[in-house]
Order: structure tokens, then C-alpha cells, then sequence
């Protein structure tokens, strides 16, 4: 009896194994994971390709790990390239199971990767990875700890005050004007008693920016400070109390501002006392504005677009010989929704001979704006792919500001993108053609994919046709395309921005060029719809692509198969 029962019990552990040796396909992708670790990705992928065609169903835990295990591979690469895709991967990922990569790579001896570790872990839910943003504080590299600062400061953590207070006391003169807004941001006592130590800083541009730092954050509770500092100092300085006591909305400032306005001789500081004058009700300070601006005062013309009723002087300056009166009208017009300001808002969005660049500029005392035109600036900023991608947002953030024109005007400066193929633009304006979706736009993004001589413009109509679901053989022409991009280079990525240029403060984004944009977003697109045949192009790609590609690829695989 005994032996008839250990008999049945090797026949059932046995009859498993050989079901399995019978049938390869069921321990294959266990067997393609191996190889996975093993380096061998190659083999592995064939192998698993071999298994989808019999299954004809994806194995997403096997995806998952070859996607993790290509991002730890490149994580631990010595090439520089190959870190930064797998970072870039990492952030596509948008998984907690790369966290690890993401920590690991705050302690990188190189700050660029530091940097964009720091951004995709500030968008990261997690105690770990709140953690980690407190390792770049010990990097080699300010620039890196004044990042981490940022992250945690906009965290508002209990700690924030006494890293920036650290930090501050650590840097060279010049560089503390940046910390005001830094406290700012972490509104607690500790912050807003550091915010009333630095109204009295012995740098003005320390005060200056402190000044300007409390009116953003409505630190109304240090008014008496600003107060004191408004009747003393230099012209700059003026010009920022002056701004900050109409922000904070302080009427007994009134008698003040009015005596400033009407006795100083200083431009800025005459416009700072209007606008606060106009804000705390006493309308006839625009007259002064309006006629600064008619002037041909930049800073002027820029504040009247954020002032109603003066649409028709700013009209009249678009007639001027200046270029940067016509651009400061032109945009002040844009954000009055006055579709006048068409008159210049071509030669902005579309380069020409002239090659444009725009920087904005501020006044001295910090709290005025104007915008100024920058001739031949690829050779001007030859040094400086900062200012162009600053330029390149500040482009797109007024594509997106038409977005708000009627509708016929607008389609008219998409259309006008397209036929010059302003391909810098394309991305934003395929992203805003889809979010109005209208039958016009719909039209016009149908016409476009079929546009000679422009691939770029057409593949990315027929990526928006497709995630809008119309009906069309989109996926078919994207998937095409993909084929023929399997060898394409590395993906570009765009030049990172300081938090401290950014007005939206998306610092150190990783965003792709235009083609290589494309090529993640028709990935994505397909993948994100559990496309099976998308999902083979991506695996087709991490085969036989760039071979750095394929660990910013790997990101998207695991995403595709959540």
C-alpha cells in the first residue's frame, strides 16, 4: 500500500514536467526572463516572440520585467547617453517599481542626471522618494541643491525653512536674491519671520526680491516693512514697494502712491504707482499708463494688456517702426483676446530670415515685464540653448494664449505653421487642435495627413486622428512609420530650464524634439490602447532600434502593460 501511494506521488510531481518539456510554450517566457538577466535580451526577445505567435496574447508580468530589467541595465551603464535614457524611461514608466532607479540616480556624479531624477521624483506620491529629494541637498553640485530646495520647499515640508536658512548662509552674495521666493513658497512662521529678517537685508536686491516675493504670496502681514521701505531707498526699490502695496491690496498706501506718481521722474517707478493706484480703485492713474505707453514705453505697453479699455492705443502701435513696440502690442493685444494682434502674431510663431528669438526683460525693480526681439539668435545664442528653449516656450505659451481667438482666426495660424512647417510648433499645435475638437479642426487635421512633402506635420495629424478615434486607417499609417523610424538616432531631448526662469516653475522637464516626441507620443498611443500590434513595434524597436533607445522604449513597455 505504501508503495502504491509513493508511486501516485511521483506520477503526479512528475506528469507536470513533462507536460511542460511537452509543450515549450508554457515555461517560455520564464526561460526568456532568464535570458533577460542574463544579458542576453536578443535571444530573449526572440524567444518570446516565438511564444507570442503560437499564444497570440502578451505576457504582461514578462514585459514588465524585461521593461525593468532594460531600465536597471542602462540605470548602471558608464555611458552618460545610456543613464539618461534610462532615465527618461524611468519617467515614462510612470511606476512605482522604478523608483529605485530614480533614488539611485540623486547620488550620479553627473548634476544633469541628478537634476532630471529630482524632477520625476518631486511627481512621485511616495515617503521614499520625499526621502530622496532630501539626498540632493549633500550633491557636489549647487545647482542640484538649490533644485532640491525648490522640490522641497513647493512640498512645504516642516524642514524646508531650515534647508533654505542653511543653505543661504552657505552661498556667495550673489546668489541670494534667489531665496526670498524660496521661503515664500513654504509659507510657515519659520519662513515668514526669515521673509522679515531679509526686508532688512543689507543687499537691496536681497529687499527687492523679498519685496516682490511677499506680494506674490499675499504677505499682507508684512506690509508695515514694505511700508518703511517704499519712503527710502533707491528708484528699483520704490518701484517694487510701490508694486507690492497695490498686490496686497493696502488702501492707506493711497496718499503715497499718488504723491509718487505725480513727483517722480522715473518711468517704472510712475507705472508701478499706477497700476497700484488702478487696482486699489482710483481708475484716472490709467490715463498715465496709457499715455507712457503711447510713448512707446515697452513696460508700459505690456501692463496696459493686463488692464481693460485699451484696446485702440494698443492698435495704433502696431503702426510703429519699432519692432519691439509692435511686438509688446501684438502680445498685449493677445492677451486682450483682439484678434488685431494677428497684424504681428505670424512673424512671432514663424521663423524667417530674420531668425527671431524673443527675451523677456525685466525692470529693475523685478516687477515689471517686456519683451524684446533677438536677431540672428542661433549665432547670438550659440552658447545659450537655455535662452532658445526659453524663446520656444514663450512661442508656444502664445500659440496656446490664440487658442482663445475665434475660432476661424486661430485655425488660420495653424494652418499658417503647417505650410511653412514651423515643426517646433507642430507638437503644441497638433495638442491644441485635439483638446478644441471641433468639426473645423477635425477637417483640418484630416487634410493635413495627407500633406506632400511634410512628414513630419502628416504623421502627427494621423497620430491626433487616431487618439481622437476617427475613423481612419491610422493606426495602420502609424505603425508604418514606426517601421521606418526603427533605426532612427537617439532621441533628442530639449535643453532643461532652471526652475528660477521657468514662470510656471516645470523645471528641468525632460521633453523630447519634434521627432523624437512623435515617435514616444505614436508609441504611447498605440500601446496605451493595448494595441498588440503596438506593443509588437515597441518590441521590434527595443530589438533592432538605437541601442539606447530601447531603455527609454522599455519605459513605455511598462506602462503599456499595466
Amino acid at each position: 500500500m505504501t508503495r502504491i501511494l509513493l508511486i501516485g506521488l511521483l506520477m503526479l510531481l512528475v506528469f507536470p514536467l513533462l507536460a511542460a518539456a511537452a509543450s515549450p510554450t508554457l515555461s517560455c517566457p520564464k526561460h526568456a526572463l532568464y535570458l533577460v538577466h542574463k544579458g542576453q535580451i536578443d535571444s530573449a526577445l526572440d524567444l518570446y516572440q516565438t511564444h507570442f505567435k503560437t499564444c497570440q496574447t502578451h505576457d504582461t508580468e514578462f514585459l514588465q520585467q524585461l521593461g525593468l530589467s532594460l531600465l536597471e541595465q542602462g540605470a548602471h551603464s558608464r555611458d552618460p547617453e545610456t543613464q539618461l535614457m534610462a532615465l527618461f524611461g524611468a519617467g515614462l514608466a510612470t511606476n512605482e517599481r522604478v523608483l529605485p532607479i530614480l533614488i539611485r540616480a540623486i547620488n550620479s556624479p553627473l548634476p544633469q542626471l541628478q537634476l532630471i531624477a529630482l524632477n520625476l521624483l518631486a511627481h512621485c506620491q511616495h515617503d521614499d522618494a520625499n526621502k530622496a529629494i532630501f539626498q540632493g541637498l549633500r550633491s557636489n553640485s549647487l545647482l542640484v541643491r538649490l533644485e532640491a530646495l525648490h522640490q522641497i520647499a513647493l512640498r512645504k515640508d516642516c524642514k524646508a525653512s531650515n534647508h533654505i536658512e542653511s543653505l543661504m548662509g552657505k552661498v556667495n552674495p550673489e546668489l541670494l536674491p534667489l531665496f526670498p521666493q524660496l521661503f515664500a513658497l513654504v509659507d510657515d512662521n519659520e519662513s515668514v519671520k526669515m521673509l522679515r529678517k531679509l526686508l532688512s537685508h543689507t543687499q537691496e536686491a536681497v529687499r527687492i526680491e523679498t519685496v516682490i516675493s511677499c506680494a506674490r504670496s499675499g504677505r499682507d502681514d508684512l506690509l508695515p516693512k514694505i511700508k518703511v521701505l517704499a519712503a527710502h531707498g533707491s528708484f528699483a526699490q520704490k518701484e517694487a514697494c510701490a508694486l507690492a502695496l497695490g498686490a496686497l491690496r493696502d488702501d492707506s498706501s493711497l496718499p503715497f502712491l499718488l504723491k509718487l506718481s505725480r513727483t517722480t521722474t522715473i518711468s517704472t517707478v510712475k507705472l508701478a504707482a499706477c497700476k497700484s493706484l488702478y487696482i486699489l480703485g482710483h481708475l484716472e492713474a490709467l490715463k498715465t499708463i496709457q499715455t507712457l505707453a503711447a510713448q512707446g514705453d515697452l513696460f508700459g505697453i505690456a501692463m496696459l494688456g493686463d488692464l481693460p479699455e485699451n484696446k485702440e492705443i494698443l492698435a495704433k502701435l502696431l503702426t510703429s517702426p519699432d519692432f519691439s513696440i509692435r511686438l509688446n502690442a501684438s502680445i498685449a493685444l493677445l492677451n486682450q483676446q483682439d484678434v488685431r494682434c494677428l497684424t504681428l502674431l505670424p512673424e512671432i510663431l514663424v521663423k524667417d530670415s530674420r531668425d527671431l528669438a524673443f527675451t523677456k526683460t525685466l525692470s529693475q525693480g523685478k516687477g515689471l515685464i517686456c519683451w524684446k526681439p533677438v536677431f540672428s539668435a542661433r549665432q547670438q545664442f550659440v552658447d545659450s540653448p537655455t535662452d532658445l528653449e526659453l524663446s520656444l516656450n514663450f512661442r508656444e505659451s502664445l500659440l496656446i494664449a490664440a487658442a482663445d481667438l475665434p475660432e476661424e482666426d486661430f485655425l488660420f495660424l495653424i494652418k499658417l505653421i503647417f505650410d511653412k512647417q514651423q515643426n517646433d510648433l507642430v507638437p503644441t499645435a497638433i495638442a491644441l487642435l485635439e483638446s478644441i475638437e471641433t468639426p473645423k479642426a477635425i477637417d483640418l487635421l484630416r487634410i493635413y495627413r495627407q500633406r506632400p512633402g511634410a512628414p513630419l506635420i502628416r504623421n502627427y495629424c494621423n497620430l491626433a486622428l487616431y487618439r481622437l478615434g476617427d475613423e481612419g486607417p491610422y493606426s495602420e499609417s502609424l505603425s508604418a512609420w514606426l517601421e521606418q523610424q526603427i533605426a532612427v538616432g537617439l532621441i533628442q531631448l530639449r535643453p532643461l530650464v532652471p526652475w528660477e526662469l521657468n514662470d510656471d516653475q516645470m523645471a528641468h522637464q525632460i521633453t523630447p524634439h519634434e521627432t523624437s516626441r512623435l515617435l514616444v507620443e505614436t508609441f504611447e498611443a498605440l500601446t496605451t490602447k493595448q494595441d498588440k500590434h503596438g506593443i509588437n513595434c515597441l518590441l521590434e524597436a527595443i530589438k533592432n532600434g538605437n541601442s539606447k533607445n530601447k531603455y527609454a522604449l522599455a519605459g513605455l513597455l511598462i506602462r503599456a502593460t499595466l
